[in-house]
């Protein structure tokens, strides 16, 4: 930046666009959170500008609030419709599990209907307590549903969302790692940023039936974080709690941990920084070389929520 620029004040009116990362962990068990990181300027443009620091401060708080609502709704629905696949053993008594027809039609019959009308699912599935898909749909071209045949059906019982949604109760949903899609065993191309839900499915004596699974096409998210940067002109990005962008300024450097040798393209290894927002801490600002960043941490499916 040249001396001038440091030393002139920029015009009153002049917009300042920030800078926006959200940053999300592997949600252990029933519990998730993300980090939003809100870089309001670069440093010299701070200090010419330390008298707006508390109205920017206040606006970059505002729009993590924002950006948290909608990660909060589009969670809560998906959490809401994963409820009516796990929910089976609520038939009536004639019904419940009587065959394997029934099962599968009242499966297909529900998840058809949830990806027509959500359009962010790729994949609703029911593994069996082994960890091999029993039923499986997936979202074709333009929200067509798509059922899988049965020679086409993989086994999960290597994948984490599997092994850990196992432990859990019930009653209880495991968010998975947002990350790149797996199809028989390797990364998906073209490259499928993805989220999934999953919950036991137990029956009428609460013995394991299977596991209820949505895959959510993490790109829908992305999508409106953009499209908010665009209306309120920032820039919106994600990250794992270790320090790896999912959404982040260079496409070539998200998801960087799904790479065995990527590791120096952590957001920390650029930025160090940053540190202390992976560190657990709610909320906090941090000023470096970088800029001046504002961070805040929230359950993505908020803090009222009884299964987080």
């Amino acid at each position: 930046m040249s001396k001038s620029s440091i030393t002139s004040a920029p015009p009153a009116d002049m917009k300042i666009p920030s800078k926006i990362a959200m940053i999300s962990d592997p949600w252990r068990w029933s519990l998730g959170a993300l980090i939003a990181l809100v870089c309001i300027f670069c440093v010299a443009e701070f200090w010419i500008l330390a008298e707006k620091k508390k109205s920017l401060l206040a606006e970059s708080q505002e729009r993590l609030r924002e950006q948290a609502s909608v990660l909060i709704e589009q969670t809560n629905h998906i959490i809401s419709d994963l409820l009516k696949i796990s929910a089976m053993h609520e038939l009536p008594e004639s019904l419940r599990f009587r065959s394997p027809e029934e099962l599968r039609n009242h499966f297909f019959r529900i998840s058809h209907s949830l990806v027509k009308i959500a359009g962010a699912y790729d994949q609703i599935r029911i593994l069996d307590p082994a960890g091999h898909e029993l039923l499986r749909v997936n979202k074709g071209a333009n929200n067509s549903v798509i059922v899988v045949p049965d020679k086409d059906l993989q086994n999960k019982s290597d994948r984490y969302y599997y092994k850990d949604t196992l432990p859990l109760d019930p009653d209880q949903v495991l968010f998975s790692r947002l990350d790149l899609n797996i199809e028989q065993g390797k990364i998906e191309q073209p490259h499928k940023p993805m989220l999934r839900l999953s919950q036991k499915i137990v029956d009428h004596k609460g013995q394991l039936v299977g596991i209820a699974v949505i895959n959510f096409l993490a790109k829908t998210l992305f999508d409106e974080m953009d499209n908010y940067d665009q209306k309120c002109n920032t820039h919106t990005y994600l990250a794992d709690e270790h320090g790896f962008w999912l959404h982040g300024p260079d496409p070539a450097d998200d998801f960087a941990f799904m790479w065995p040798g990527k590791e120096e393209r952590a957001v920390v290894r650029r930025i160090p920084a940053l540190a202390p927002a992976f560190a657990g801490a709610k909320s906090g600002e941090i000023v470096c070389k970088e800029g001046f960043f504002v961070f805040r941490r929230v359950r993505p499916c908020g803090l009222s929520c009884g299964m987080c």
